[in-house]
């Protein structure tokens, strides 16, 4: 009797094009064929592959297309999985598709209880206004992380995991740390949502009291600007770990219940607790993109690398040809904008 396969995630395929284009590199060989030797009885990874080029066999409804859509999407979904960005995703926000656009305008509204008008009495006119539409610009930024790996470990160890390991739980929280920030627009990203708010003033309280206060108050600073309905709530890992234990499983994921929703984004300084309208957020994270080189030279730099050139102290420096290294580099394309005023912050709760 004929074994059945073990059925993999769509996004697993990904994540084996990746490993396969890192060993490619240290065998010398094509990543096509590599997958073919890294999994025999793998028939979908080297259409993955394939789909990546530039033919046009990603819009053939017949070939690859379906399944490198498919793919992406679930490896998106492997990179937002470990961040607060992912359990709001699953909440309601909205992620929208860029394609090739260089910008794209979410509408937006700013609500206003006399936008309904008002009653009117027979024979008398009727309220005419001019409804407060916004809108919500979303432009093609990247979020970019290099991870350099040894020749040995590549040989030696299921690379596979280690890819995706790295790469995603870097990614997750570089995310978390830039979308839920006071951070200004720079020319490479967007601001952080909480850019230009003033952090409201958290309860005295403290404690169980306290805490029911400050979801109490940040609520109500929602409501004020016509939100509030499915407050969303994300705190750094100390605060959410506390509202749950507190809340004995009343914290739930989303709207649609009576479980207010909490997540936990290691993205956050402690204290830092932000409340916001799922609906009303709005952003775009693309798919994973991969290159690989054993020849680069690179700045071992995580803050503020700089351009290797003549007379820049661009130290250390490693050449990976030197060293029997590959670097990989993860391209994901993301903006983020919020197409309503609704988010509210406290930087500094007592509980």
């Amino acid at each position: 009797m004929k074994q059945e396969q073990i059925r993999l995630r769509a996004a697993a395929y990904q994540w084996r094009a990746a490993a396969a284009t890192v060993r490619g590199f240290v065998e010398g060989t094509s990543p096509e064929t590599m997958a073919r030797a890294m999994y025999p009885d793998d028939q979908v990874t080297p259409l993955v592959l394939r789909a990546a080029t530039t033919q046009a066999t990603t819009t053939d409804p017949l070939w690859a297309g379906p399944l490198a859509m498919q793919s992406r999407a679930d490896a998106i979904e492997d990179v937002v999985a470990l961040s607060a960005l992912g359990r709001l995703l699953a909440a309601g926000a909205l992620n929208v598709d860029l394609g090739r656009l260089a910008t794209l305008i979410v509408p937006g509204r700013v609500t206003n209880v006399l936008d309904a008008g008002q009653f009117v009495q027979e024979g008398k006119p009727v309220q005419v206004r001019q409804l407060n539409v916004t809108g919500a610009p979303l432009r093609p930024r990247k979020l970019e992380v290099i991870v350099t790996v040894t020749r040995e470990l590549t040989e030696a160890s299921n690379i596979e995991d280690v890819v995706r390991v790295i790469l995603t739980e870097a990614a997750g929280i570089a995310l978390d740390a830039a979308i839920f920030s006071a951070t200004a627009a720079t020319p490479a990203r967007s601001a952080g949502i909480l850019n230009g708010l003033v952090a409201l003033a958290p309860s005295a309280a403290g404690g169980f009291e306290g805490a029911g206060e400050d979801l109490g108050a940040l609520t109500l600073d929602l409501a004020t600007r016509a939100g509030g309905q499915f407050p969303f709530f994300i705190a750094a890992p100390s605060q959410a770990t506390t509202l749950r234990y507190w809340a004995g499983g009343q914290f739930g994921t989303g709207p649609g219940s009576d479980i207010l929703p909490v997540a936990a984004s290691a993205g956050l300084p402690d204290k830092t607790v932000v409340c916001l309208e799922p609906r009303s957020f709005v952003c775009t994270i693309g798919q994973p993109s991969f290159s690989a080189s054993r020849v680069a030279t690179l700045h071992q730099e995580d803050t503020t690398p700089a351009d290797i050139v003549a007379g820049a102290a661009a130290t250390p420096v490693k050449s990976m040809f030197q060293i029997d290294a590959i670097a990989l580099k993860m391209t994901l394309w993301a903006d983020w904008a919020m197409r309503a005023p609704h988010v509210s912050f406290m930087d500094a709760v007592t509980w």
